[in-house]
C-alpha cells in the first residue's frame, strides 16, 4: 500500500480484489494468503478501477516523457471539459471552411475530427464505439487539430 499510496502510514500491506468473502478466501487459499498479511479485501470493480488508474498514469507518464501534449485526463477514461484546443481554430473559421481541409487530414484523424466538431460526440463515445482508449482518440485528435491548423494557416510541413 505505500507504494500505490505516497504518505501512507496504516499497517496494511496489501489489497486482494475478489469477490469471495474472507473466510472462502483463508479457506481456498490458507497458507499461500497468510504471507499476505495484513490485507484488505476490495471488490473485483475496485481493482479494475485501480488497474484502469495504474494504466493511465504509466501512459500519461510516457506521453509526458516522450513530450506529447496532453491538456486534459481522467483517469477513468471519463474526458470532461474536452478543450483540445479547438476554440482558437473555431474563432477564425466556419464550419464549411473546416470541413473543406478535413481531406487533408489522414482517414482516422479526419474521422475522428468530424464525430467530435460536427456529430457532438465525446472523446469517450468516439473511443467507445471505436474499442480504443480513450486517451489514444484524444492524441490523435490533438495531432489531428495541430495539422488541420497547419494545413489552414501554412505554417509549416504537416506531420
Amino acid at each position: 500500500m505505500r507504494t500505490e499510496y505516497p504518505g501512507y502510514t496504516g499497517e496494511i500491506s496489501y489489497a486482494i480484489a475478489t469477490d469471495m468473502s474472507e473466510q472462502e478466501l483463508t479457506k481456498e487459499y490458507g497458507d499461500e494468503i497468510e504471507a499476505y498479511r495484513p490485507y484488505i479485501l476490495i471488490t473485483m470493480e475496485m481493482g479494475e478501477a485501480m488497474v484502469l488508474y495504474y494504466n493511465n498514469d504509466a501512459a500519461s507518464h510516457m506521453r509526458e516523457f516522450r513530450g506529447y501534449e496532453v491538456p486534459f485526463e481522467d483517469y477513468q477514461g471519463d474526458f470532461e471539459g474536452e478543450e483540445v484546443l479547438w476554440d482558437e481554430l473555431l474563432s477564425e473559421l466556419t464550419e464549411s471552411e473546416i470541413r473543406k481541409h478535413l481531406n487533408h487530414l489522414k482517414p482516422k484523424q479526419a474521422r475522428r475530427v468530424y464525430k467530435y466538431l460536427f456529430e457532438n460526440m465525446s472523446i469517450k463515445d468516439i473511443a467507445r464505439e471505436e474499442s480504443r482508449r480513450c486517451s489514444t482518440v484524444c492524441e490523435s485528435v490533438n495531432s489531428a487539430l495541430k495539422n488541420l491548423y497547419k494545413i489552414i494557416f501554412d505554417e509549416e510541413e504537416v506531420v
